[in-house]
């Protein structure tokens, strides 16, 4: 209602803003820029794979249910009818637990993944914290002490993480473009749906327990299809392929990739290419492994003036030479390809010539074993093994 206001107030009797040049109709200004009233339609291109708009529909229900957020917690509150002291005090034993929570979220995500570690819990201890509330009659209110920090605060916590998923599958060039479409999509639903939950609110406002809390039920319903839908996407759980670095490898295929709207929306083509180079660090990784004891020293090289350069020259003629078994191996990536810190660390002066430093960076690591050998009166031997 008060959106509804402030959009009459703000058309119909602020003064207007605009200069006199800029002034148009509305319809002159809908004939003149109607390309553009698809924009936010166009940001969820974004969910461009199968399983991101199977996950986004399961989000979209939970968007419906946070949008009666405020009919569900009135039908709570016309029930019971507490104080805001204690219901302050069952809001802090929700917090508390919804603290503890959080503290093990990361131990959950390695363990289980996103989607059996946090998409099933949050939504079970909802459902269960939803019946709970609408099971607990009006003379028996202490009992959601009880609920409260058993399920819903559990509940909350990890529901604030569900949107980490879709994050994890989705290119870093066009993460603010899916914020946009995730939020536009929250919003539109949010302006139509909240009328409904309000209108459950006051057709059961005056029931008999426990069908004065029909929003309550409704959510439950509703939590209940998104579960199964949970359930239903398990075999397809991508914490594997999270943890193994293929997450975007579906992504790389689309028709959104392949076609103009990732170049619109910010998606870099070479993002595929660098991915497929910074693959073949497992097997760099591998030949590593196979050498004859413990990584010691790695270093990056812009260029033959890099100011670390004397610094590694020192090592290999001074330090080298003691150690019992040496292996060196050298990589070259684009200096995009690196993060950005090492971007900045590894950056070179100009060359005397005028012209920049190079583009590529040398990588180079030096692998020796655990302990020295001596020769005689503290010489240096020479190494053993190539």
């Amino acid at each position: 209602v008060a959106f509804s206001c402030e959009t009459l107030v703000l058309g119909f009797i602020f003064p207007e803003t605009l200069r006199p040049e800029s002034r148009t109709s509305i319809l002159a200004f809908v004939r003149r820029r109607w390309q553009d009233l698809g924009s936010p339609w166009n940001n969820l291109r974004v969910f461009a794979t199968v399983q991101l708009r199977t996950l986004l529909s399961i989000r979209f229900i939970q968007y419906i249910i946070g949008s009666g957020s405020t009919a569900i917690f009135m039908s709570w509150y016309n029930r019971n009818q507490l104080d805001t002291f204690t219901m302050y005090t069952m809001g802090v034993s929700a917090g508390v637990t919804g603290f503890i929570t959080m503290l093990f979220v990361t131990r959950i995500v390695n363990r289980y993944g996103d989607l059996l570690g946090i998409w099933v819990p949050a939504t079970v201890l909802s459902i269960l914290y939803g019946i709970s509330t609408a099971l607990t009659p009006a003379s028996m209110w202490y009992l959601a002490y009880g609920f409260f920090s058993l399920f819903g605060g559990p509940a909350a916590a990890l529901a604030g993480f569900t949107p980490a998923l879709l994050e994890k599958l989705m290119p870093p060039d066009v993460q603010g473009t899916f914020q946009t479409g995730q939020d536009f999509l929250y919003n539109l639903q949010n302006a139509i749906m909240v009328w409904p939950w309000l209108g459950l609110y006051q057709v059961s406002e005056k029931w008999p327990e426990p069908f004065d809390a029909l929003a309550v039920w409704v959510a439950v319903v509703l939590g209940a299809i998104a579960l199964y839908m949970t359930l239903v996407e398990l075999p397809k759980d991508p914490a594997k392929s999270i943890s193994e670095g293929r997450a975007l490898e579906p992504y790389w295929e689309t028709p959104y990739v392949l076609g103009r709207w990732y170049r619109r929306h910010g998606g870099r083509r070479q993002l595929q290419a660098q991915a497929e180079d910074l693959g073949k660090v497992p097997a760099v990784r591998a030949s590593l492994a196979q050498a004859e004891g413990a990584s010691k020293m790695s270093l990056f090289l812009s260029d033959v003036h890099d100011a670390a350069l004397p610094k590694i020259v020192q090592f290999i003629n001074s330090e080298l030479p003691r150690k019992s078994s040496i292996s060196v191996v050298l990589g070259f990536w684009e200096a995009f390809e690196l993060p950005t810190a090492d971007r900045e660390a590894t950056s070179a002066p100009p060359t005397p010539g005028g012209g920049a430093a190079s583009p590529r960076a040398a990588v180079v690591v030096v692998v020796v074993e655990q302990g020295e050998s001596e020769g005689e009166e503290g010489s240096p031997t020479s190494p053993r093994g190539g």
